[in-house]
């Protein structure tokens, strides 16, 4: 493969990602200051060419920045990303969006209500069958594969960089009161980022999360969540049940499952119902390529809506046809009779009749059938905040 050119996907999955960002139940963060970004419609077009990129950020430096730096931060690398020229290979361009959001924190926080704010920052990017992950500060991206999960990244605080020198056990840096103490954050001189490179394998399961998720659940427990359901479902339980355990924190996580040919799940959409979920489970207990959430499976779910609005029109439109036979038939004076001689049966002749009077007796009768306008079946918007979608792309 030539310098700077990016390897076609080979397969024809698509990963099905499942995310969700919570602002926690503290009252010390009456804001969530988290940020995540995923693959839209416009970006998934990109795919053959630059991949596929998520990013998840958590702000820090009060209510009036934390959000901010997090935002911003989230929001450059993803432009950067997709809409800079090509720097060669995907970890160089992750690295280079990373200074550029560095950059665009510094410069925010010139303004004196949001100095010393800053954000850290995870990037996972697949390319056909590479996986590119960067990050700077504390918040996570791991791998599962074969049931066995692993951290890639490696945290940027000062109680990780002592269970690495082996002066502190991980256990001790779990409950540390300097376990918050970063060394590396956006914003700062010190964002120099660490990237990694992984292969990518069918089944792969990757996971982004912010330290309100992996702070609060053991590795283990948040494997067992991931792995409990399709990721537009193990998100919902991780957060659950990281609530259930208080929330301290805003909570962020991405979930990203590399599929194969038996597996295409649908573009990004809100969480769909019960129903829409066993099909897809069906779907893909059956092997059925075209069927399992993926383009075709919006589709057919609204043309069976399509069909039965049409069936219910003719229905009625059957009903009130047969109702009008049926009330003709009973009153037959309804119907227009030939002329009856002015002489037999009018009794004198009064003054003429107008239009108006005439086909009053006459016995006409404007009948306007009800109809019914088919509802809308186009595609349903997400809502406007970040809680509670899922959605995928093309690897």
């Amino acid at each position: 493969m030539a310098k700077g050119e990016v390897k076609q996907p080979e397969r024809g999955g698509r990963p099905a990602v499942g995310f969700l960002s919570d602002r926690g139940l503290s009252e010390m963060r009456p804001k969530n200051e988290d940020a995540l970004f995923v693959p839209g419609e416009a970006e998934q077009a990109l795919a053959g060419e630059r991949g596929l990129l998520y990013v998840v950020a958590d702000g820090m430096g009060g209510e009036a920045a934390g959000e901010v730096a997090s935002r911003l931060g989230v929001d450059t690398v993803a432009e950067f990303y997709y809409q800079r020229p090509w720097a060669g290979s995907p970890g160089k361009m992750l690295v280079q969006a990373a200074e550029a959001a560095n950059r665009a924190v510094l410069d925010a926080a010139q303004d004196p209500s949001r100095r010393g704010m800053g954000s850290t920052l995870v990037a996972l990017a697949l390319v056909a069958d590479r996986a590119y992950v960067l990050n700077i500060g504390d918040s996570r991206c791991y791998l599962i594969r074969d049931g066995q999960m692993r951290q890639i990244t490696e945290d940027h605080t000062l109680v990780a960089r002592l269970v690495r020198k082996g002066l502190m056990t991980p256990e001790q840096a779990r409950t540390s009161p300097k376990r918050n103490v970063i060394s590396r954050v956006l914003g700062s001189d010190a964002a120099k980022p660490d990237l990694f490179e992984e292969e990518v394998r069918t089944g792969d399961v990757f996971v982004l999360t912010t330290d309100g998720v992996h702070g609060v659940l053991e590795d283990e427990e948040l494997r067992d969540l991931v792995l409990s359901g399709q990721p537009g479902r193990a998100v919902l339980s991780v957060i659950d049940e990281v609530k259930r355990r208080g929330a301290p924190d805003n909570a962020t996580i991405i979930v990203v499952k590399v599929g194969s040919e038996q597996f295409l799940p649908s573009p990004p959409s809100p969480l769909q119902g019960e129903e829409e979920e066993k099909e897809r489970e069906e779907a893909v207990e059956l092997g059925k390529r075209s069927a399992v959430g993926g383009a075709r499976g919006p589709v057919k779910g609204r043309r069976r809506r399509l069909v039965l609005v049409l069936f219910a029109v003719v229905v009625l439109a059957l009903l009130v046809a047969a109702a009008v036979r049926m009330y003709l038939v009973r009153n037959p004076g309804a119907s227009p009779k030939p002329p009856i001689p002015a002489d037999s049966a009018r009794g004198p002749a009064g003054p003429p009749k107008t239009d108006t009077a005439k086909a009053k007796a006459k016995g006409h009768t404007d009948t306007t059938a009800p109809g019914a306008m088919p509802e809308s079946v186009g595609p349903r918007k997400p809502p406007a905040t970040e809680q509670g979608k899922y959605g995928s792309g093309w690897i």
